[in-house]
């Protein structure tokens, strides 16, 4: 018998801390230092946590995980990414690559006019062949109680978006559109996976600047329970032109 469910949920989304300080984030997430040789995760240079990790959070369901424009195909000795401001509040973010267990996170930014930025040291990710298309990147401020998204720019922009969903169990996305106003301004073809990252593009040629919408129905694949209807779900993140340049 196959389940179908629809869930979602918003974890590889880690605390940022933009408190600056020379020593680890005091907060649940924050890492030791050590040999900045070794590739495990850890304090670097006074200003992150970064490396493989063995903590990365697996869960059931569906849920997004990366929403992105770069355009980079190798490595120099920096990359930079650069969060826009949205509001008063902090953004939450990360930068991990799955297949590695790489996790970049507790970042001490930099505070531009119109944007957080940071820029790092590439010696992990070029040491443990990590390439620049497997890094995923989220960042999300709180309006309230609500989590609303904003793109991560790595390196370069694409000029497009790129969404990741990730589900552990082979799954249906049979509904994937973009929404302004409630009305649809992009839908994209039904996308099946027998389990991982389900990849979405989105190039908002004349979209104006503001609150976007994406709407997603999933279907869920597990044996052995009874099926359930599948769900629908709405997540709220901001597009201006500008960041697409």
């Amino acid at each position: 018998m196959i389940y179908r469910i629809f869930f979602i949920s918003t974890l590889f989304i880690s605390s940022l801390l933009l408190t600056q300080c020379s020593q680890p984030p005091a907060s649940s997430q924050a890492c030791d230092p050590g040999d900045p040789k070794n590739t495990t995760y850890m304090w670097r240079d006074k200003n992150r946590c970064e490396g493989i990790s063995k903590n990365i959070p697996a869960s059931g369901g569906i849920r997004l995980i990366s929403l992105t424009t770069r355009a980079i195909t190798s490595f120099d000795e920096k990359l930079q990414l650069q969060i826009p401001k949205f509001n008063n509040s902090n953004p939450d973010m990360s930068v991990r690559s799955l297949a590695k267990r790489y996790q970049l996170d507790n970042i001490l930014f930099k505070r531009e006019a119109s944007a957080f930025t940071f820029s790092w040291s590439t010696y992990v990710l070029k040491k443990e062949n990590i390439t620049p298309e497997s890094l995923r990147a989220l960042a999300s401020f709180l309006e309230g109680s609500q989590a609303v998204f904003v793109p991560v720019s790595l390196g370069k922009s694409s000029g497009e978006y790129e969404f990741v969903l990730y589900s552990n169990s082979a799954v249906e996305i049979s509904t994937f559109q973009i929404r302004r106003n409630g009305k649809s301004v992009y839908t994209s073809p039904s996308r099946t996976s027998q389990g991982g990252e389900i990849i979405f593009k989105w190039k908002p040629d004349k979209a104006p600047k503001g609150r976007y919408e994406l709407k997603y129905v999933a279907e869920l694949q597990q044996f052995g329970k009874s099926p359930e209807k599948p769900g629908e779900k709405l997540i709220l993140f901001e597009h201006n032109p500008a960041w697409l340049q």
